[in-house]
């Protein structure tokens, strides 16, 4: 395995854990609307659980990153606009919840 192939793999691992993190945050945001019917966005953990997997795809499709272009890149930045979006969302509606 060269320097190529262990980068993608980290790459591939670090991007595994922020779609198993958005998971998380999903479900927190599914028990807040479920439990005490507060009006949690969800739509967005999904938008960038998608767009992350998209870029995997793109990354295990892709030998070397030069051939990657500008779809992964997009991927990259929606995924992490609507993640860091939402969460900010969803820690506002906790905050409100517990007050």
């Amino acid at each position: 395995m060269g320097a190529v192939g262990f980068s993608n793999l980290c790459l591939a691992g670090y991007i595994a854990c922020v779609v198993v993190l958005n998971l998380i945050a999903y479900l927190i945001s599914a028990f807040y609307r479920r439990k005490f019917g507060l009006p949690v966005l969800q739509a967005g953990f999904l938008v960038a659980i998608c767009s992350f997997i998209l870029f995997e795809v793109v990354l295990a499709a892709s030998g070397s990153p030069q051939a990657r272009g500008l779809l992964p890149v997009a991927a990259v930045i929606v995924g992490s606009a609507a993640s860091a979006f939402n969460a900010l969302r969803l820690y506002s509606v906790m905050n409100k919840a517990r007050k």
